[in-house]
């Protein structure tokens, strides 16, 4: 069975550091050795990757173009975790990082001792060596060896990083904005569960939006009423319409009448967002405005109008 060869070309590397020369690589010639360090060197620089092979003890017995490059630019006091070369010890040099040394000393240490199989951590680098503001991820691995040791590869993240901050950023600026509505905003999940809603919800609905989003209660203590004031059936909201169709369900007059008898009136909107492949629904926005005032004058004005046509039927 054929041994892992970058496993086999580290061993080599390391014994080969040390004057010695690994057991299953007796009888086999110089040409063929360094035909398979000369293909593991190709292999690791043609990776985008920082990367390091470490002996037992943390010292580097290898290292590829990337990072003996990075290496040689390092200058003191920059923000990158150190590319030590090759025969410097990576895990002293990290320690004399003071921004990172206890959480990278540790996970290194941790994955030499083989406490654990990997260690990784993201980390940002401002330095003029590396041209401005980076995003980078060290990776620790352990390698599967008798005499152990540890692969190390530091990775650029900085497109991941910037779109995941524009992600934050994003989701900032819509909670801002549903802050400074004075509609009421509430959206639920794919099962009706409340998992966000605006201030303004709050203060139109009150208690029933705790029992929407708690259930601590069975809600018995508020009703609902359709616009001519009779009882409405919740399977009649236009949220459980909307989960139910997938179907945007719009304008629905809807009072909410509370313990001591007053009711708020709501116009309310409920509209379908389904997921990327736009086959399921992924979440449910609801949005409502208190239309007490005129919903009250409209009811005066059709009995005003009632009365009056009522007058001119009548017989003389």
């Amino acid at each position: 069975m054929k041994r892992d060869l970058s496993a086999q070309a580290a061993q080599a590397v390391e014994l080969q550091s040390n004057g010695l020369q690994p057991v299953e690589t007796l009888g086999r010639s110089n040409q063929d050795l360094h035909a398979d360090l000369a293909l593991l060197d190709a292999v690791t620089n043609s990776l985008p990757s920082h990367i390091a092979v470490l002996d037992a003890t943390g010292a580097v017995i290898m290292a590829n173009a990337l990072w003996r490059d990075c290496g040689s630019k390092q200058r003191p006091g920059c923000a990158v975790l150190p590319r030590s070369a090759v025969g410097v010890n990576f895990l002293e040099k990290v320690t004399q990082h003071p921004d990172r040394s206890a959480r990278a000393q540790g996970g290194i240490a941790a994955v030499l001792d083989r406490s654990i199989p990997r260690f990784s951590m993201d980390y940002a680098c401002g330095s003029s060596n590396c041209g401005g503001q980076h995003q980078f991820n060290m990776t620790v691995s352990a390698l599967q060896l008798v005499q152990g040791g540890a692969m190390v590869t530091h990775t650029e993240i900085t497109d991941r990083w910037k779109s995941e901050q524009a992600v934050l950023r994003s989701a900032e600026i819509q909670r801002s904005m549903l802050s400074a509505l004075t509609e009421g905003v509430i959206i639920h999940d794919s099962q009706g569960n409340v998992i966000e809603h605006n201030a303004a919800a709050e203060l139109i609905l009150g208690d029933v939006l705790t029992w929407m989003r708690e259930r601590k209660s069975d809600g018995s203590s508020w009703k609902l009423l359709g616009p001519e004031g009779t009882a409405l059936a919740r399977a009649e909201l236009p949220l459980m319409r909307v989960l139910s169709s997938k179907k945007p369900c719009r304008h629905v007059v809807i009072g909410n009448q509370r313990p001591d008898g007053a009711v708020t009136w709501l116009l309310v909107n409920a509209e379908p967002v389904m997921d990327a492949g736009g086959r399921d629904l992924a979440f449910v926005v609801v949005s409502l405005a208190d239309i007490t005032d005129q919903h009250l004058m409209q009811q005066k004005l059709h009995k005003s109008r009632w009365r009056s046509n009522k007058a001119r039927t009548r017989p003389s």
